[in-house]
């Protein structure tokens, strides 16, 4: 193991149990809607699925029913720990390796998925995980969060959000066949003032703060906030020449 590779398993393990609590929190069913649309596609059941960069087991608790051999791949043993407390069955395999590492291995799965998969930082890197698959590879990656409050003040926009578009400038330079899938979940929460109020004070001047809190609250306590996200799914078609 490389000495960045260790270094991303004591990130990861340090974090571990924070970004499960994290998924545990989240309240939109996007495992269980991204199973269902993989069912009616035909791309679930499967004989044998590789979730690579799988973390904490996100999808394992609803994948694993429609597939005979699920492996889930990832870097940090305690990710990996926690993952297989989702596990149902003893058809669910865990292998702690990295992403490199694994395609090395030239070992071959029907589906390949990887959702939120940080190391896939160069769509380059789609072209080593289609060479896992059989028959399909499935990356699946939040596209879209913003929010009426706090969204509109937000000057800073993750990178990370800009991937799935370079990966699909790469695949059509490739003359790569793909499909997009779209999911999108929202939610409504009250917000009060006081907590708006201690989110932007060291943000901007008080001039600019009163016009943001008469904006949004008037002479209200609290306000709706309406959130929304959106994930996508880009599914590769590679049992095809």
């Amino acid at each position: 193991m490389t000495e960045e590779e260790q270094d991303l398993v004591y990130f990861w393990d340090g974090f571990a149990e924070e970004y499960e609590e994290i998924q545990q929190e989240s309240p939109f069913p996007i495992a269980q809607e991204l199973g269902k649309f993989l069912v009616q596609e035909k791309i679930l059941p499967c004989p044998t699925l590789l979730d690579i960069a799988g973390g904490s087991g996100r999808y394992l608790s609803v994948f694993q029913d429609h597939v005979k051999r699920y492996t889930l791949a990832d870097i940090s043993p305690k990710m990996l720990e926690l993952a297989r407390e989702k596990r149902k069955s003893e058809h669910v395999d865990f292998l702690r390796i990295s992403q490199e590492a694994l395609i090395q291995t030239n070992k071959k799965f029907q589906v390949v998925f990887s959702a939120m998969n940080p190391a896939l930082n160069h769509p380059e890197k789609i072209k080593e995980l289609c060479q896992l698959s059989q028959k399909w590879c499935l990356i699946f990656r939040l596209v879209k969060d913003e929010d009426s409050l706090f969204s509109p003040y937000d000057q800073e926009v993750s990178t990370e959000l800009k991937w799935m578009e370079d990966y699909k400038n790469f695949l059509q330079k490739e003359k790569q066949e793909f499909f997009v899938q779209q999911f999108t979940f929202g939610k409504t929460e009250m917000i009060s003032k006081n907590f708006f109020l201690a989110y932007f004070e060291d943000e901007c001047s008080k001039r600019e703060l009163e016009h943001r809190i008469n904006e949004h609250f008037g002479v209200q306590d609290s306000c709706k906030n309406y959130q929304k996200v959106v994930y996508e799914l880009i599914y590769i078609p590679c049992n095809k020449k």
